[in-house]
């Protein structure tokens, strides 16, 4: 298949094979070269399996890398401040959490006392107001992705990608110690350009 990309000169299979007479040859079983339709590909990922019916097609199995939000629920502290949870809710358990009739986001309270609080969520694409220490400046950032304790922001006026951004220095990431540390509110930008807090 390699061969046959380079020789065509394009890298994208399905623009490469989308004429029949571009398809790779194989030898057949008989010793002739037979046109390549479709192939196998083994991975060394271990996927999940989704749904639970006993028909055939009832189940399928996918990576369960997606994520559909983050929940955060915190702890008032003495003397001001507080201490924040963090649970990641893959896309699959807001799906399964659906199909049961519960609610997608989960309000109950953390902890051994239910002493952590709900107090919002964030998805991708969504604002918040974050500071780096105490005292600083809050800094206007959008959640550029979510996974568990690695929340990856950006400045607003931020274009790139996360690849694009690449060095350490210029990526914003709530790791666990600092979601803990609760240096960061939900906001909301309106259609206006307006930033208000933002709750739930």
């Amino acid at each position: 298949v390699r061969a046959k990309l380079d020789e065509l000169g394009e890298l994208d299979p399905a623009k490469a094979f989308k004429a029949p007479e571009n398809a790779p040859l194989v030898r057949g079983a008989d010793g002739r070269l037979v046109p390549l339709r479709k192939v196998r590909v083994e991975l060394g990922d271990k996927p999940a399996r989704f749904g639970g019916g006993k028909g055939p097609g009832s189940a399928r199995y996918a990576k369960p890398e997606l994520n559909h939000h983050v929940a955060f629920y915190d702890k008032p502290l003495p003397g001001g401040g507080v201490e924040r949870l963090a649970e990641v809710v893959p896309l699959h358990e807001a799906m399964r959490r659906m199909g049961a009739g519960e609610p997608v986001v989960d309000r109950t309270p953390r902890g051994k006392e239910g002493e952590h609080a709900f107090a919002f969520t964030l998805v991708k694409s969504e604002y918040l107001w974050y500071r780096e220490a105490d005292g600083d400046e809050p800094k206007l950032c959008v959640v550029d992705a979510v996974s568990p304790g690695d929340i990856e922001l950006k400045l607003h006026r931020d274009g790139r990608t996360i690849s694009q951004r690449g060095k350490d220095k210029e990526r914003i990431r709530l790791t666990n110690k600092k979601i803990r540390e609760a240096r960061f509110d939900k906001a909301h930008v309106t259609y206006l350009g307006e930033v208000r807090r933002a709750g739930g």
